[in-house]
């Protein structure tokens, strides 16, 4: 499971670190890429989406729209005024360890193996949970992109959209995704070039005891169906299974999923 904990990469190091380059970005820069994200109006949310920008060396929201209201989460206004810092207070303190140590850094990683040329061509996905103003737990889905320095290629702004999708997503792992845009635009999403789950709580992670039976007898070589027969449990059970393990390992089939739990004395 690929575990990024970079102190140097995380959130909060970042912040400090940029803290002093506002100077890097002309405001002109950030027009256009807002727009490219109204183009997400045009979908069938059954509301409109909350869009942002935020400025990464003053900690500050340049802008919040209506949508934040609509979304179930704060009003406008509070975020203007609030900052970083109002985020960080309604982010659920085990969801934000996750954000700050691994996914963030993973997208700073990501960043600095890329050309500066091409930063404007990739989203950034990912779920979280937060508190509303009524002290409600909520599931959000973040879309977004960032504005980079052309000298050092770290994120100044970040820009995009935050949905509630509480009622389609309940689950206590969180999804991340980075994603190259495709030529149709941001609606579409382009090539998936890197997807991971992460588990706020560790021991969400584990293989429960089915899961390392299953995974046992797909180590040997057995199939779905013969699998099925010997547990008396469903196909469709055991194809879950499969891909429950998938998400806690990260891995993407089944060589790679084999090789994870006897690289790691699981099985």
């Amino acid at each position: 499971m690929s575990q990024v904990r970079s102190t140097k990469l995380s959130f909060l190091n970042h912040l400090q670190e940029v803290h002093y380059a506002k100077n890097e970005i002309e405001p002109s820069q950030i027009a256009p890429f807002v727009a490219r994200f109204r183009e997400f109006n045009a979908m069938p949310f059954g509301m409109l989406p909350a869009f942002y920008v935020i400025d990464y060396t003053s900690r500050d929201y340049v802008m919040m729209s209506e949508g934040s209201k609509y979304q179930g989460l704060y009003h406008p206004r509070d975020f203007m005024d609030g900052g970083l810092n109002l985020l960080m207070h309604i982010y659920h303190k085990d969801d934000f360890k996750v954000y700050n140590e691994k996914i963030f850094s993973a997208n700073k990683q990501f960043l600095e193996k890329t050309p500066y040329e091409a930063h404007q061509d990739y989203i950034f996905n990912y779920t979280f949970r937060v508190r509303n103003g009524r002290n409600q737990l909520i599931h959000i889905y973040q879309r977004g992109g960032y504005i980079t320095s052309p000298v050092t290629k770290q994120p100044l702004y970040s820009i995009g959209m935050v949905m509630n999708i509480s009622g389609l997503y309940d689950e206590h792992r969180m999804f991340h995704s980075i994603q190259k845009t495709a030529a149709e635009g941001m609606l579409q999403g382009g090539e998936v070039v890197q997807q991971n789950y992460f588990f706020p709580n560790e021991e969400d992670a584990l293989l429960s005891e089915r899961e390392r039976d299953v995974v046992g007898f797909m180590a040997q070589g057995l199939s779905i169906k013969q699998i099925s027969t010997k547990l008396g449990i469903t196909e469709n059970t055991v194809a879950n299974h499969r891909k429950n393990m998938f998400a806690k390992t990260n891995t993407k089939n089944m060589a790679e999923l084999i090789a994870f739990v006897i690289r790691n004395n699981i099985i």
